[in-house]
């Protein structure tokens, strides 16, 4: 409001509160980023959530705003240094990114989409992060696995073991647990989290961005978000992809073969190695024909 009403002199002192402005919105963002991620207590998780939302909801307000983008148009870069002029750009260019020279009715548009990508976003990241699944396996099926691991998982009521698909649990079952079957049921139950309840959500955001896209005058998403990063054009991101597959792509299979003879090892009939069995026979390759054994290493470091 200061900078619409009263804008200072000096465009250099406009870039500068414009800055602050910025500097404050990131730091709320990223507390709630935070919060809404690690806290334990969920009423916590959801009010960062919101700050994330009210954040949101006020930088779009803040490019949508024509006085506000008249005052940075009409700032003399002549004045200003190299690095005040690249911020000078790069707000006018978000202004415009934003759909702030827009008609009225694709402004508030423009809004309401970009409100609900925030809305969406969440609930597909909170469903992700919510949906916890475990599995309860005898204790002899947890062979292979670290004792300080095992310390901590031990046997319930029922003589069974509790395993859930977060990290700490997954990734050491996934590593070291000799069970196959174990492996691959958690890996299976790791890779669906959040599924099927994600699946309208991730169709309803790649509908959002296409339109938010349109509406600014793109004729994709890849097209509008690639134009402020390295790639710059959203047609050369999967001519990356391609030229990065073909680089790789002798190594990449040398070490899917070693991988596999030594799964065939285990089992003989076997004609490819997947990610249930991969991280498995990556350690075993490291442990045989390397000498490099994680459960050594890790024995200077607490579970």
């Amino acid at each position: 409001e200061a900078l619409k009403a009263d804008p200072p002199a000096a465009p250099l002192e406009v870039l500068r509160q414009w800055n602050q402005a910025h500097i404050a919105l990131g730091t709320v963002a990223s507390w709630g980023s935070l919060f809404s991620e690690v806290h334990p207590d969920e009423a916590v998780r959801d009010r960062a959530d919101e700050a994330t939302q009210d954040v949101q909801r006020i930088y779009t307000e803040l490019t949508l705003d024509a006085d506000l983008f008249a005052v940075f148009s009409r700032l003399d870069p002549t004045a200003l240094d190299d690095a005040a002029t690249r911020l000078l750009e790069h707000t006018l260019r978000d202004f415009r990114r934003s759909g702030v020279d827009r008609p009225q009715a694709t402004r508030e548009r423009v809004r309401q989409v970009r409100e609900r990508l925030v809305e969406v976003g969440q609930e597909f990241g909170r469903t992700i992060r919510d949906d916890v699944r475990s599995l309860r396996l005898a204790p002899e099926r947890l062979a292979g696995l670290p004792q300080d691991w095992l310390d901590v998982h031990p046997p319930e009521a029922d003589g069974l073991v509790t395993v859930t698909t977060d990290y700490p649990d997954a990734i050491p079952l996934r590593t070291f647990c000799t069970d196959a079957q174990a492996r691959r049921d958690l890996t299976v139950a790791a890779l669906t989290v959040g599924w099927p309840d994600n699946d309208a959500r991730l169709r309803e955001l790649f509908a959002l961005r296409a339109e938010l896209a349109r509406l600014l005058g793109y004729p994709d998403w890849p097209s509008y978000d690639a134009e402020v990063k390295m790639i710059r054009h959203g047609d050369a991101i999967p001519a990356f992809i391609d030229e990065v597959a073909d680089a790789a792509g002798e190594s990449a299979e040398r070490d899917r073969r070693v991988l596999l003879d030594r799964l065939r090892q285990d089992r003989p009939e076997a004609t490819t190695i997947d990610t249930a069995d991969l991280l498995f026979y990556a350690e075993a390759v490291r442990r045989e024909q390397f000498d490099v054994d994680a459960q050594e290493v890790r024995r200077y470091f607490d579970f």
